[in-house]
């Protein structure tokens, strides 16, 4: 296969994964926000469903534009140098350069996803929303309890047990 052919077919999917992560992003704020998950679905799908399509879409955006970077690194990496060096690049020097930068990006991702998976915590008290994230919602908050007749009682303490 022609060397045109491959950067034009790895551009595209490119773009393919760069629109779809656009109207999903998009999707995901304005016709399903947060909180909508149980009540609202768009075209037979729910929220989560989206938040899926949208990281998987995300996921092979990422992994293309590194394939577009490693059939461009002799052209990057030959630009880098002669713009501060004034030198071309040998063969070899290309290569370690390339492995180094590789071996670098994953520990900087790896280190990213352990203090990002690691510093998870529960959250004492979620913030409660309505469905379509537009206010309080009519549960009742953590520590709050409802009256018999369904009201909120913001003072638990107050309202005598049964």
């Amino acid at each position: 296969m022609k060397r045109s052919l491959i950067n034009l077919t790895v551009d595209l999917i490119a773009a393919v994964s760069l629109g779809l992560m656009v109207v999903t992003g998009y999707i995901l704020r304005f016709p399903l926000p947060p909180a909508t998950n149980r009540s609202a679905a768009l075209w037979g799908m729910s929220r989560h469903e989206w938040g899926t399509v949208h990281a998987w879409a995300g996921a092979g955006l990422l992994g293309v534009l590194g394939l577009h970077v490693i059939l461009h690194w002799d052209w990057i990496f030959a630009t880098i140098r002669r713009r501060f060096t004034g030198t071309p690049a040998a063969p070899t020097a290309r290569r370690r350069a390339g492995v180094i930068a590789i071996v670098v990006a994953l520990v900087v991702g790896g280190l990213f996803a352990w203090v990002a998976q690691s510093s998870v915590r529960e959250r004492e008290s979620a913030p409660r929303h309505s469905p379509r994230g537009l206010g309080p919602s009519r549960e009742p908050d953590v520590g709050q309890t409802a009256t018999p007749d369904g009201v909120k009682n913001p003072y638990p303490e107050t309202y005598p047990k049964p």
